[in-house]
């Protein structure tokens, strides 16, 4: 196996997600440090090729490695690019853009307005995805694999939020796009960030079958660079927001030969290791405190019931029963049934509101808080 970034074929195994459906086993590259997945792709390829059915449902989401095989679409992240286009572009430069996988239309029904736009281009192969927006006439749908589209212009911005990660060969995803932009047009490029996993604070694990690769704003940068872009801006935090401008011509691929870069990825996955472990193990005392809340109200709610809301099943033996609602405006739009109880959006809740809500998110800003604070007024949250 090489190294999908800088060709070197010495990968040291450094992590085995748990439940995994693709035997994925964690690899960093010895060469340039570069996380990445060695799996079955026989396996791989029968749960990712094959055609959904467009009425399929969710009936869980996993906290380990075999996840969900249903995307749950982006719709938190749609908003973000503007800003910052806004810093760098005029909107009157941005007639032509594609989205990489548009998933439930999010992003491109908001760019649709945001940047003024007559149509946009969009690529999604799994077409339970996209048969909300599919008949909308401004919308240019390719539901193939990305290889096979081919369009009439190149174009001003290509957006690829949270994909890069799930290609088997990302190094032909960004020279597919760099070939898609006119010189000086825009890639607004988000993907997960390796670097998150320090905080310390997860439950759920990061590294799952979806995702085939695990970057670090410094490979990215390089890696983009190399494909001849200029790197804009570069934000940091749970994902990785870069915007870069098409410059000049594809440039020899980056060959990294950095020691530390590799030591340092292996220490970052066992530090993060050992917290996983701890956290989980934190999971059945908490799950017994939130069980003893739950009973002394009468009306109570789960909100958010992804992965963090999963671990405290699995690992913590939390029951459902206790609650009333599951409440989830995300997944809501993906599925109406999980773990046999029907999960609603806010505003779907008829008759009497909770009187108390259990928020499950690793993140509770006092704004967030504040706004559920008037959604369900009186309410222990």
């Amino acid at each position: 196996m090489k190294c999908n970034f800088c060709k070197g074929t010495e990968l040291s195994d450094c992590y085995e997600p748990k439940k995994s459906k693709i035997n994925l086993l964690i690899q960093v590259c010895k060469s340039c440090g570069l996380v990445q997945a060695k799996y079955d792709s026989g396996t791989y390829e029968a749960i990712n090729d094959r055609s959904y059915n467009e009425n399929a449902q969710i009936n869980k989401i996993s906290c380990d490695a075999d996840y969900s095989e249903i995307r749950v679409g982006k719709q938190q992240m749609a908003q973000k690019p503007f800003n910052v286009l806004a810093k760098h572009a005029y909107t009157s430069e941005i007639n032509n853009v594609l989205d990489m996988r548009s998933a439930r239309g999010d992003f491109a029904l908001a760019a649709l307005s945001a940047l003024g736009l007559s149509y946009i281009y969009c690529i999604e192969q799994d077409t339970y995805m996209s048969k909300d927006y599919k008949n909308d006439s401004r919308i240019k749908l390719h539901s193939g694999k990305y290889r096979d589209f081919n369009a009439d212009r190149q174009f001003d911005l290509v957006y690829s939020c949270h994909t890069l990660e799930h290609y088997r060969d990302p190094d032909s995803n960004l020279g597919f796009i760099a070939n898609q932009l006119r010189d000086g047009g825009y890639l607004y490029l988000d993907v997960p960030n390796l670097g998150s996993i320090a905080d310390g604070d997860h439950f759920d694990d990061f590294f799952y079958d979806k995702h085939l690769f695990y970057f670090t704003p410094s490979h990215l940068k390089v890696w983009v660079e190399s494909k001849g872009f200029e790197v804009l801006e570069c934000a940091e935090g749970a994902s990785i927001e870069i915007l870069a401008r098409r410059v000049s011509s594809a440039k020899e691929t980056i060959r990294g030969n950095d020691v530390n870069e590799f030591e340092r990825a292996l220490l970052l996955i066992k530090d993060y290791s050992l917290n996983l472990a701890k956290n989980r193990a934190k999971c059945e005392t908490a799950s017994s405190e939130i069980s003893i809340w739950a009973k002394k109200h009468d009306k109570v709610a789960v909100y958010g019931c992804g992965r963090l809301l999963d671990t405290f099943i699995e690992y913590g033996g939390l029951s459902l029963d206790s609650f009333n609602w599951l409440i989830d405006n995300f997944l809501s739009k993906a599925t109406s049934d999980l773990y046999g109880r029907k999960v609603l959006s806010e505003s779907s809740i008829d008759g009497a509101l909770p009187d108390a809500v259990l928020v499950m998110t690793r993140n509770m800003p006092d704004s967030f808080k504040s706004s559920l604070e008037q959604k369900f007024v009186g309410a222990d949250i």
